[in-house]
């Protein structure tokens, strides 16, 4: 369909006099206003050469959104434009789009798979909502700010990657994401807001990036599977119940100095709950949040004999405190320093023991013990 153009022309007259003579001077005003038009199975906004989709009118199950409309470059998806489109199963937005606007793809409950464009810097306060049926999304590196209660009630995700780009992760977020199983949060991401993880009663691994400093009120609320979670040495602040009726949550994992608390409200019914701390940071004593601190300071014994190569594996003793939970991470390369997780152990006895069989099918190969993510 053709695109169709408005304007309004308006004239104005002005009498001035000039020594004894009057004279007339029109004037011509043009006022240009962006309206609504259709094309295809669009309606959209053109204002300054660029297109806001208004609404979508197709009924195509799967469907791609154009990178340009009769000429003009698409770069947002406006408030509510797929809103309720419930036939609605696949999506792919451009990488010309920037905007993912407010309430976009609210109660489209039979979405799956979404595709985002590298353009886009935000995704829109409930964009997502309702979308029970959701089970795989692309967050590209581009994106700064998930607003708030963008993916509220997609029962059917089941991981998240948050990239480095992202410094703002709203409100619950990730609320009623009942299938969430696996977070793994960016180091551009400062602040965890109020809720994010509420009612996420699967999710069973968290890891935070560097930058985080704050962790809002009920963040991780009602995480009834979350049994460990390690807080990098960022984090400053806990709000209250953060970690509320988090009744599986045996250990958590401090890498630095003790937090300010939001209340003495951060983890009720966390009754078997231990926190670690590591040595040399600061503020621990034996109670924190109303349950013991342990000191967490296992060791490699690179002096016992189990040490170094034994029948094709390379292996080694730790030893430490009574049913610590070590990470055995490797690394090929120092100065790049990526450290890759092979091995989860549990201090029995005060130790454990590791062996890699796959260290012969690399040229170098280092190894460390870490906190578990």
């Amino acid at each position: 369909m053709k695109q169709s153009s408005f304007f309004v022309i308006l004239t104005a007259r002005l009498y001035f006099k000039i020594g004894r003579s009057v004279r007339r001077l029109s004037l011509l005003f043009v006022l240009i206003t962006p309206i609504a038009v259709p094309a295809q199975d669009y309606t959209y906004t053109v204002k300054n050469n660029k297109i806001a989709i208004t609404k979508y009118t197709g009924s195509d199950s799967a469907v791609t959104i154009p990178n340009a409309i009769n000429g003009y470059l698409v770069t947002s998806i406006g408030t509510d434009a797929f809103r309720l489109c419930t036939n609605l199963t696949s999506i792919a937005v451009p990488n010309s789009i920037t905007n993912i606007g407010d309430y976009s793809f609210q109660q489209c409950t039979s979405l799956t798979d979404v595709t985002i464009g590298n353009g886009v810097t935000r995704i829109g306060r409930f964009a997502f909502n309702w979308c029970p049926r959701l089970t795989n999304i692309t967050i590209p590196d581009n994106i700064t700010t998930i607003d708030d209660y963008a993916f509220r009630y997609c029962a059917n995700l089941t991981n998240v990657t948050i990239p480095d780009s992202v410094s703002k992760v709203g409100d619950g977020a990730f609320t009623l994401c009942y299938g969430l199983v696996r977070v793994e949060i960016g180091n551009g991401v400062t602040s965890i807001g109020s809720d994010v993880f509420h009612e996420c009663t699967n999710l069973t691994s968290v890891t935070f990036g560097n930058g985080v400093t704050n962790i809002s009120s009920g963040a991780f609320r009602h995480c009834f599977d979350l049994a460990n979670i390690t807080i990098p040495n960022s984090v400053t602040y806990i709000g209250d119940s953060a970690f509320s009726n988090c009744l599986s949550l045996a250990g958590v994992y401090f890498k630095g100095n003790i937090p300010v608390l939001g209340s003495s409200n951060v983890f009720p019914s966390s009754t078997n709950t231990i926190f670690y701390y590591l040595p040399g940071t600061a503020g621990w004593g034996s109670i924190f949040g109303g349950r013991p601190t342990v000191l967490w300071n296992p060791k490699i014994q690179t002096g016992d004999v189990d040490f170094g190569v034994r029948s094709n594996k390379f292996g080694f003793k730790i030893s430490g405190t009574n049913d610590f939970t070590v990470m055995v991470e490797a690394c090929t390369n120092l100065a790049d320093g990526v450290w890759v997780p092979v091995e989860t152990n549990t201090l029995t006895d005060g130790s454990a023991q590791f062996s890699d069989p796959a260290w012969i099918n690399y040229p170098n190969r280092y190894y460390r013990i870490s906190m578990p993510q």
